[in-house]
């Protein structure tokens, strides 16, 4: 079980000069379970706490809504003295705001020791 608090700032530049920056804020409840050794299930629920889109000087805010999360993470390499472990991760979440449905599907590799 855990407790999550995420911040993202994110600006886009665009070759025409158009400049759009937006941020969020999201803090969620998580609950792992691990069916084998290596294999990491995890179900997230919370709030989107907000945030806005800037775009030419125009601020669009983006008002507080149910945030939710599924994901999974496959060690596919243990560490072994100065072999990293190596994980592949991906997680789908879900955002409710205003009536509106936004979801985002990510993927990513990971490497790292344990200490």
């Amino acid at each position: 079980m855990g407790a999550d608090y995420s911040f993202t700032s994110t600006g886009l530049n665009f070759d025409s000069g158009l400049r759009v920056d937006e941020t969020r804020n999201a803090s969620l409840i998580t609950l792992d379970y691990r069916p084998v050794r290596r294999l990491t299930l995890e179900v997230g629920a919370g709030a989107f706490l907000g945030g806005s889109i800037t775009v030419s000087s125009v601020r669009y805010a983006m008002a507080p809504g149910f945030a939710g999360v599924v994901g999974a993470s496959w060690r596919v390499v243990d560490a072994d003295g100065a072999i990293p472990f190596v994980l592949l991760t991906s997680q789908l979440s879900y955002v409710f705001v205003e009536g509106v449905p936004l979801g985002e599907l990510g993927v990513t590799a990971g490497a790292g020791l344990s200490f």
